[in-house]
C-alpha cells in the first residue's frame, strides 16, 4: 500500500473516530452530573421530516431548562489554504468548516425544537435556552473577532432564528475538554459555563483563554475518562519498554 492510499484509508476513519471520541468524553463526564441527575447525554439520532431522512446534531445534552446541541467537524483546512494568502481558498475552506456546519446545526436545532427528533425522555417544555456548539476536532482555526465578523457576514439572519437560541460557540478539542472537565468536577451544567464565557471579555476568543483566567490551575485540565486513558497508555508503554512504573 503506497503512502497516498494509506493516508486516504486513515482519513476515511477520522470523522467517525472524532465524533465517537467527543460523544464518549461527553457521556463519561456529564451524564447525570447535575445534583438532581437531570443531565442526559444523547448521541446522534436518525429521523424523518416530510419523507426526508435526516440526522440530529452529534450530541444533545439535556440540562432541564438548557439544551446544549453539539456538532463535530473533523476536517482540516486544506494545506494550500493554510500556507497561501489566497482569499478564495481561505473563504472556501472556512465556508465548509464553519458556515456550512453552522447552517447544518441550525437546521437540526430547528427540527429538535419542533419535536421532530425522537430523543428518549427529552421534554422540550422546560427548555428556555439552546446552546449550539461547533467542535472543530480536525485542526485549529483560531478564534478572533475577525472570524466572528466573517461568520456574521456570511451567516446573517438565515440561521438560529428561534428566540430560545443563546450564543453560538466554536471550540477546538483543546477548548472543549477543559469546559467538560470543569462541569464534571463541579457537577454543574455545561450550559452555565458557556453562559459565563459569553458574558466575559473573552467571548470572541478561544474559550480556553477564559478558562485559564476564570478557573486557573496547574497542569492540563482533562475529563477523568481522558486522564484515565492517558494513564493506561503510559502504563502500557512502560510495560512494553520494561520500565518500572513510578511509585504512586
Amino acid at each position: 500500500m503506497d503512502n497516498k492510499t494509506l493516508l486516504t484509508t486513515f482519513t476515511g476513519f477520522v470523522g467517525a473516530l472524532s465524533e465517537a471520541y467527543v460523544v464518549r468524553v461527553t457521556r463519561e463526564a456529564l451524564s447525570g452530573n447535575e445534583p438532581d441527575g437531570r443531565a442526559n447525554v444523547h448521541g446522534d439520532v436518525e429521523y424523518v421530516v416530510d419523507g426526508d431522512a435526516k440526522r440530529s446534531p452529534d450530541i444533545a445534552i439535556d440540562e432541564g431548562e438548557d439544551l446544549v446541541l453539539v456538532e463535530v467537524f473533523s476536517g482540516r483546512l486544506p494545506r494550500l489554504a493554510r500556507v497561501l494568502a489566497d482569499e478564495r481558498r481561505i473563504s472556501d475552506a472556512l465556508g465548509k468548516a464553519i458556515i456550512d456546519k453552522l447552517v447544518q446545526l441550525s437546521r437540526a436545532t430547528a427540527d429538535v425544537l419542533a419535536g421532530h427528533v425522537p430523543y428518549p425522555n427529552l421534554d422540550l417544555g422546560p427548555v428556555r435556552r439552546v446552546w449550539p456548539v461547533l467542535v472543530l476536532a480536525g485542526g485549529g482555526i483560531v478564534q478572533l473577532p475577525v472570524l466572528w465578523r466573517y461568520v456574521e457576514r456570511h451567516l446573517g439572519d438565515r440561521a438560529f432564528v428561534d428566540e430560545r437560541i443563546a450564543a453560538r460557540t466554536i471550540v477546538t478539542l483543546d477548548d472543549y475538554e477543559p469546559l467538560v472537565a470543569i462541569a464534571e468536577e463541579r457537577r454543574s451544567p455545561l450550559s452555565g459555563l458557556l453562559a459565563d464565557y459569553h458574558a466575559s471579555r473573552f467571548r470572541e476568543l478561544p474559550p480556553r483563554n477564559w478558562v485559564r483566567v476564570a478557573h486557573p490551575r496547574e497542569g492540563p485540565m482533562r475529563p477523568q475518562w481522558v486522564q484515565g486513558c492517558y494513564k493506561a497508555a503510559a502504563d502500557e508503554m512502560k510495560q512494553q519498554l520494561g520500565v518500572d512504573p513510578e511509585p504512586e
